[in-house]
């Protein structure tokens, strides 16, 4: 999960993840759930089962319909700062120019947010960028490389409608694979779909 799922550790640490209470369980520390929420968090999780529908079938195109202009345009961020990775001059060459210059303004402008993401994080890609068919490709690209740890990852995964928890536009999903740290998968509603925003450690273990 390095290139495409990045787990962001220092996000709640820094306190600027705020995640829903999962659906199990009874709350004192909010109002019981209403039918609209309900439905809500059913919605969330069918496209968080989607997403790891498409880990399984390798499917990248359907992958990264499935992830927030946020967290696409983070990925990219991170892209462009690994120094160790031989791949990314030579997806950088097949970039048109005038988008080229487009995506230059757009890492200078963010020069200022550290990478692995802790207290801030990218601004959007330029629009064209975004609907580019270079995205696509390059997303296809580092896709196909971790397609077969991907699979693994989403078989390993025992995740229930009750694990998922809405908060207003977001959605807190616990996960935990095998044995490793339960971790958070952070959906939010863009458009009128739900999409993966960024992934966190979670800071607690869970209740049984």
């Amino acid at each position: 999960m390095k290139r495409l799922i990045p787990v962001l550790f220092a996000l709640a640490a820094a306190g600027c993840v705020t995640v829903a209470s999962p659906g199990r369980g009874p709350s004192t520390d909010k109002p019981a759930e209403t039918p609209a929420e309900r439905e809500q968090r059913e919605i969330a999780y069918l496209s968080f089962k989607r997403m790891h529908q498409a880990w399984i079938d390798g499917d990248a195109v359907a992958s990264l319909s499935l992830m927030s202009v946020r967290y696409v345009s983070d990925w990219m961020l991170a892209r462009t700062r690994d120094t160790s990775d031989p791949d990314w001059p030579k997806m950088m060459a097949k970039l048109d120019k005038v988008n080229r210059v487009e995506f230059d303004l757009w890492t200078r402008d963010n020069k200022n947010v550290k990478i692995p993401i802790a207290n801030s994080r990218s601004s959007a890609l330029p629009e064209a960028i975004l609907v580019s068919a270079w995205l696509r490709d390059t997303w296809k690209h580092y896709f196909d490389l971790e397609k077969a740890n991907l699979k693994a990852i989403a078989e390993a995964m025992n995740v229930q409608v009750d694990d998922a928890g809405v908060d207003g536009t977001g959605c807190s999903v616990m996960v935990r694979i095998r044995k490793a740290p339960t971790h958070i998968y952070q959906m939010v509603i863009e458009g009128d779909a739900w999409k993966l925003d960024y992934v966190v450690r979670a800071a607690e273990k869970r209740g049984g």
